[in-house]
């Protein structure tokens, strides 16, 4: 049960100690309500720990600016007072789940409360609302704030644009890899640039999800501009694109960057050939995109983790029951250096996305570098430059970045309590390791390469072949202070997808050195 404090109103000026900390740290709940108050002291701006605040049944004609900074409350009830407006920067209050407003002299509402995408209950009655806040309010709460969100008007354009993105976010710079030599002399003048990005595919982004983002910014044919034009912007050698649905692929992708001197390659996730041709059009896949004027395509090739997981599944109940459920694919294209007519080997990767299945993205992950090695060794090509990349689903500290990373992974986690599966039948035949010698171009440069509100951290990766390329240059973060000021999350009207953009330039060491 929540704790609750009445306070005195003198109380509500003074400045906390540390040492006042872990008393009020024990309970979380303040009660103000019928205190007959026409103001509220800036020490209640301090109590930064409080979830519920009710300070109905007073004299209150505006609320300050400063309770922004009650950044958990849960409840705010200021019903029945005598507010006739509401401060913007009530948008940062994001824990807030109800909003208690009702019997009051509002006419309106400012709209950064659109911003609120964890509110559940917005009261109003008995307010002079005027149109067309009024009419909005009667549909209900998610009615009236994608009302909000939607209609916000900006300053830097005409058309309707939330303030939390009114602001275009400065240019990501590119950076220096930590791994980079000192002596840039060093480094071979070679090289070749790669672009990664899971675009988030039209099916998925739903307001039911992203809440936080006005609905026009979820349009697909808005969003394809977007996409398109953070693809164009850096000229890349090789593109490879994550959750993109086909009818996407062949009617506009495709085309568009074939305008620009690239050729594509694309194939969707397995379950496309249970479908008919109409729904064919909405299943995503992984697209690899080449410009002709560096490589040319030599053998394409896709990973089909599904079937791949049947060749193991004899004796391996949890192959048949966990891994083979999952369709996801790995895109794969043996390459030709227009320059040299040296072969090149690129890989666009898609791990289930679900926490539940780390142990299946470990199995898919051994799957696809095994058949990368069988690959290679098939077409002769055994110490060629390798790219593998794309959405990975797997943070740094999980089973999978460690087979990367390290050619090998632990088996006993795999059979232990801790995931209670046993694949120990697949690894007598298979094993947990890999020859590759792989690093990932990323280290410590990016804090994240996902970013919403109830997930923020880095799950996709551009791999490289150590022996043959050194990362040279990167794509740098957003600068964090435009994030924590106008975003809540993405994707919204500036960030298409809830993924951010890898980009890596590499210098390309000749065979033997």
């Amino acid at each position: 049960m929540m704790s609750m404090m009445p306070l005195p109103i003198d109380k509500l000026s003074v400045q906390f100690a540390d040492d006042d900390q872990d008393e009020a740290d024990a309970w979380s709940g303040l009660d103000l309500s019928g205190k007959t108050l026409s103001s509220l002291g800036q020490g209640l701006f301090r109590m930064t720990y409080i979830t519920h605040l009710y300070i109905a049944q007073n004299d209150l004609e505006f609320l300050p600016a400063a309770i922004a900074g009650l950044v958990n409350l849960r409840v705010l009830d200021a019903s029945y007072n005598k507010l006739r407006a509401l401060p913007p920067e009530m948008h940062k209050l994001k824990e807030l789940r109800e909003l208690k407003l009702d019997g009051n002299l509002l006419p309106k509402l400012p709209f950064e409360l659109g911003r609120l995408y964890q509110l559940q209950q917005l009261s109003l009655g008995g307010n002079p609302l005027t149109e067309p806040i009024r009419s909005y309010a009667a549909e209900g709460t998610d009615t009236l704030l994608s009302h909000l969100l939607d209609n916000a008007p900006s300053k830097s354009s005409a058309r309707a644009i939330p303030p939390l993105v009114a602001l275009t976010p400065p240019q990501r710079n590119w950076i220096f890899p930590a791994t980079m030599p000192q002596d840039m002399g060093e480094l071979p003048k070679d090289t070749v640039t790669s672009f990664c990005y899971n675009i988030l595919c039209e099916k998925y982004a739903t307001r039911q999800v992203y809440r936080y983002c006005p609905s026009w910014a979820l349009e697909w044919n808005y969003r394809k501009q977007q996409i398109l034009k953070d693809i164009l912007q850096y000229s890349s050698d090789i593109i490879c694109l994550q959750e993109v649905a086909s009818g996407q692929f062949y009617s506009y992708f495709q085309h568009k960057l074939r305008e620009r001197d690239y050729q594509g390659l694309y194939h969707p996730k397995s379950r496309v050939r249970t479908m008919s041709d109409a729904d064919r059009q909405t299943v995503d896949g992984c697209a690899i995109f080449f410009h002709v004027s560096k490589f040319k395509l030599v053998k394409e090739h896709c990973i089909e983790f599904e079937r791949s997981a049947t060749r193991y599944a004899s004796g391996c109940a949890d192959m048949l029951n966990r891994v083979m459920i999952k369709d996801n694919i790995a895109l794969c294209a043996l390459l030709e250096r227009q320059s040299t007519g040296e072969k090149f080997f690129v890989c666009n990767l898609h791990l289930t996305w679900d926490p539940k299945f780390r142990d299946v993205k470990v199995i898919q992950t051994v799957l696809a570098l095994r058949e990368i090695e069988n690959f290679l060794k098939e077409h002769n090509c055994p110490n060629i430059p390798v790219m593998i990349m794309g959405d990975f689903n797997s943070m740094h500290d999980s089973g999978v970045y460690e087979l990367m990373e390290n050619g090998k992974y632990c088996v006993q986690p795999l059979m232990g309590e801790d995931w209670g599966y046993d694949y120990s039948k697949f690894i007598e035949s298979v094993g947990l390791h890999h020859n590759l010698k792989l690093r990932s171009a990323y280290g410590n440069e990016l804090p994240y390469s996902n970013y919403t509100p109830t997930f923020v951290g880095i799950i996709d990766y551009i791999w490289y072949s150590a022996e043959r390329l050194i990362p040279s240059a990167l794509l740098g973060p957003v600068e964090e202070a435009y994030i924590q000021e106008h975003v809540d999350g993405c994707p919204n009207p500036h960030f298409a997808s809830d993924h951010l953009a890898l980009s890596a330039e590499f210098r390309i060491n000749k065979s033997g050195e």
